[in-house]
């Protein structure tokens, strides 16, 4: 029996090692072909079989990325005509000439009031008839640097302030060397604290293209107005839909003032004030009379 238990263990020894030397013959031979595999050439990309996205470069190879290809050449005409754009934009700008803007905005102003505010433009040359056409009882006029072309268009606008243009909506003016554009606002301010009053000028050349702008920003201090406040709440739309309007609420003051006056003229009469007499019960209709017939 002992005997027979040796010769089992002594055959699943052999069959192991059998097992162990077919794996090693199977790894050499692997390893003999894949050195015998020959490498690719530079720039060459190698790409796994089944596999998927953008190919992946050898990283034993120094790999050179493929050059990128040049945009076409715009054809003749259309450059042409790009380049000719470009030196009327160029001649454009050569043909604006120095000047400036002078305006007097008024700081600090009242919530709801009306300011009327002037903007002159001018050329160096026309400079000292621009500012004196201001008034000298308004405040002292602001100058800035601006470029000018044959036409100027200038707006007024701020968050918090209502600007109204005189002499009509459109603020093209001629600009031209002698001129002296000028503009005429309305300004009312609607909400109090620190604003921002932005004067904005642009300059053209024979074009509507813009060929320059100036931003002319200024700070102006609101004064409160506690009487237009509350007319500028009871006038909302929120307000207004409640029901309560300005006339009710004047009709009931003047009824309360009414009575306090009532009091007052018996008080000093000496006659004292009569409550208010309670409601008295309603009536019962009469009965129409019997005729004595059931």
């Amino acid at each position: 029996m002992a005997e027979k238990h040796r010769v089992s263990n002594r055959a699943r020894i052999v069959t192991l090692a059998a097992v162990i030397a077919v794996l090693m013959v199977i790894s050499v031979v692997v390893v003999v072909l894949g050195n015998a595999r020959p490498a690719p050439p530079p720039g060459q990309v190698l790409a796994p079989v089944g596999a998927q996205g953008p190919p992946q470069y050898d990283h034993d190879v120094d790999a050179v990325a493929p050059a990128a290809v040049p945009a076409p050449a715009p054809p003749p005409q259309a450059a042409d005509e790009v380049r000719a754009q470009l030196e009327q934009a160029e001649a454009r700008r050569a043909a604006l000439r120095e000047g400036t803007v002078i305006y007097n905005a008024p700081d600090p102003v009242r919530q709801g009031q009306t300011q009327r505010i002037e903007v002159r433009a001018s050329g160096i040359e026309e400079r000292l008839a621009a500012l004196n056409a201001f008034p000298s009882s308004q405040p002292a006029p602001q100058e800035q640097p601006i470029k000018i072309g044959m036409t100027l268009r200038a707006q007024l606008s701020g968050d918090g302030f209502e600007t109204t243009l005189l002499g009509g909506e459109d603020s093209a003016r001629p600009s031209l060397r002698g001129d002296v554009p000028e503009w005429v606002w309305d300004v009312r301010a609607t909400k109090p604290g620190m604003r921002t009053l932005t004067l904005t000028v642009r300059s053209y050349v024979g074009s509507d293209e813009v060929d320059a702008i100036r931003y002319v920003h200024r700070p102006i201090r609101v004064e409160r107005d506690w009487g237009y406040t509350v007319i500028n709440l009871l006038g909302s739309p929120a307000w207004t839909a409640t029901g309560i309007t300005v006339p009710v609420i004047l009709g009931g003051i003047g009824a309360v003032w009414a009575s306090v006056r009532r009091r007052r003229k018996k008080q000093q009469a000496g006659e004292p004030p009569q409550p208010p007499s309670p409601p008295q019960p309603a009536e019962k209709a009469e009965q129409s009379p019997s005729t004595g017939y059931l």
